[in-house]
């Protein structure tokens, strides 16, 4: 049970990391393409999803969303 527990956090933590190293000191709201953070992360969308809203949750993402047409995801920096 602990390995599961562990995972979650271990996947949040990834992400966060993939977020943070694609976004420039100073900019607002960043983006990379849609398929990028699942595959940097080994993550399937659902999870990616999941991820995200966790990292806004404890504010480590100021916000995020799916830009479709663009295939897209963008965050802002954490809320101060």
């Amino acid at each position: 049970m602990a390995a599961s527990a562990a995972r979650p956090a271990v996947l949040v933590h990834l992400t966060a990391l993939v977020l943070a190293a694609h976004h420039s000191p100073g900019a607002g709201r960043t983006s990379m393409e849609a398929d990028h953070p699942p595959r940097a992360c080994g993550l399937d969308r659902n999870t990616l999803t999941a991820t995200l809203g966790h990292l806004v949750a404890v504010n480590a993402v100021g916000a995020w969303t799916f830009e479709s047409i663009a295939d897209d995801v963008t965050w802002d920096p954490p809320r101060t």
